[in-house]
């Protein structure tokens, strides 16, 4: 398991209840993880996304953005 301690805390996000919910909903890729992306309220599509036990996901590359600017959040394809 990640030590959430030694991530950037502008890198981490907690994702919202209902997004929570959703993944938890949708089948893992590996041992408690999920690729997704996330769509934002800008618009953007933000892609290659992990999300650990359906709560966080760590914003690796690119501009970090906060919860509450998601709006959806689906799995990625990773290619199986």
């Amino acid at each position: 398991m990640t030590d959430l301690n030694l991530i950037h805390p502008d890198r981490l996000i907690e994702f919202a209840p209902r997004f929570v919910e959703k993944l938890a909903d949708l089948p893992e890729h590996g041992m408690g993880w999920q690729a997704v992306r996330v769509r934002l309220r800008d618009g953007r599509d933000v892609r290659h996304l992990i999300a650990t036990n359906s709560q966080y996901i760590y914003v690796f590359d690119g501009e970090p953005f906060a919860s509450d600017d998601i709006v959806e959040v689906d799995l990625e394809d990773v290619g199986r």
